[in-house]
């Protein structure tokens, strides 16, 4: 059952970042606790150019996803994460042709 509920998860996560035309991912590093989860990914959601964000404090990353002719940068994004207090660290920029979802089936 485990493996049903992963599996379903894992499609649909997938499905999702191949809807977007911009998906960057960045690792990060402070993060501690679920409050700072939450009231990260608020700060990250209100820039103009995020549709939305997920942070995931296991793996000590974020995954945002870019609204359709969204201008921001990545070092713009790191210095979000700068200001709110937390360290950014290697990031991955997936633009829709480029993203693995594209290539091979998801």
């Amino acid at each position: 059952m485990k493996i049903y509920i992963f599996a379903a998860l894992l499609f649909f996560s997938l499905s999702s970042i191949a809807k977007h035309d911009q998906v960057v991912e960045i690792d990060l590093s402070g993060l501690t606790c679920s409050f700072c989860v939450y009231g990260f990914k608020k700060n990250l959601e209100k820039h103009e150019d995020v549709e939305k964000a997920d942070i995931s404090l296991k793996q000590n990353k974020t995954r945002i996803y870019l609204k359709p002719g969204a201008t921001v940068t990545e070092d713009e994004l790191k210095g979000i994460i700068k200001d709110a207090g937390f360290g950014s660290g290697e990031s991955q920029h997936y633009g829709k042709a480029e993203h693995p979802c594209d290539s091979t089936p998801c």
